[in-house]
């Protein structure tokens, strides 16, 4: 968003109450020495720039384009409450919500509330008036996509506050094809590279082997994500309760439970592919006292695996 600036300096913005139009009226031009230097910290600002551009260019590959398909809703018992035909239009920034043909909403994605690590994206968490709180995740595989969108809404667990899984949407997208994956066809001797992302940079791990009991989160429930929903050839893991520590002046030295929290989503677009994607998310404790600080993601790792 351009702030426009009141200063005789800047471009003057007026409205026209009878065309209801905006019309820009540029300064004066001024001689090439009056021209204010660059500054001490101009070059980090250009490299902050082409950082905010690359990270929007590596979110397009995965996020960017019209992407219309099946969307169903499931509560934290895993039952579905709700089937529509839905899409999500990104261009740029600028995000569009359709449902059942309609556009329902429309918004801004800051760089901020990303992370990128093709073929996947993790977007959020992001916060509502209504105190839910959304986490995405999504994986593209050619021209189809599997996305899960998970909301927690307030809750208590004891003395602290608490965040409980309100629903979880899947999305399948684009040519996505489904079909009744069993247990056989996930746990396979997969090979294939991993990348953990933040949101400054990523790092790519090849030809890792996936073997061993613990490197199968997708075909069991594994510590914090007790809630896992399988839908044919997508499976969606998460926590079902997530604790929100409160903070007073008395208890800040004491130890307390901050490790952060997974959102995974896993796919077989073919019998012989497996995408893989784990979100880590930290809620912060809560303090008692300004300033909050909200949850944040810190990393994304992905695995793009095939069978031998």
């Amino acid at each position: 968003m351009k702030v426009v600036s009141c200063f005789l300096a800047s471009p003057l913005l007026f409205l026209s109450p009878s065309k209801r139009q905006f019309s820009v009226v540029p300064p004066p031009l001024k001689a090439a020495a009056e021209e204010p230097a660059a500054g001490p910290f101009a070059e980090e600002r250009v490299k902050a720039a082409e950082s905010r551009a690359e990270a929007q260019s590596r979110f397009d590959t995965v996020m960017g384009g019209a992407w219309f398909g099946s969307w169903q809703s499931y509560d934290v018992n895993g039952d579905k409450v709700a089937d529509h035909e839905g899409g999500l239009e990104i261009e740029g920034p600028v995000q569009k919500l359709f449902i059942d043909g309609k556009q329902v909403r429309s918004g801004i994605v800051k760089p901020s509330a990303f992370v990128v690590a093709p073929p996947a994206a993790a977007v959020g968490p992001s916060g509502n008036r209504r105190g839910l709180w959304s986490m995405e995740v999504t994986l593209r595989h050619e021209s189809a996509r599997a996305r899960v969108t998970i909301q927690y809404a307030p809750a208590q667990a004891g003395r602290n506050r608490a965040l409980k899984l309100f629903k979880a949407t899947v999305a399948r997208e684009g040519s996505f094809e489904s079909w009744p994956a069993t247990p056989y066809d996930w746990r396979k001797a997969w090979r294939g590279d991993t990348t953990v992302a933040t949101s400054l940079n990523e790092k790519t791990l090849p030809d890792m082997t996936f073997d061993s009991d613990k490197d199968y989160w997708h075909n069991s429930r594994a510590g914090d994500a007790d809630y896992t929903l399988s839908q044919g050839n997508i499976l969606v893991q998460a926590p079902t309760l997530i604790t929100w520590n409160i903070v007073t002046p008395e208890t800040l030295f004491l130890r307390q439970n901050h490790h952060p929290v997974p959102i995974r989503l896993a796919w077989l677009p073919t019998p012989d592919v497996l995408l893989r994607a784990e979100s880590l998310v930290l809620f912060p404790p809560l303090h008692s006292e300004p300033p909050f600080h909200p949850p944040r993601m810190l990393t994304l790792q992905v695995d793009n695996l095939h069978a031998p």
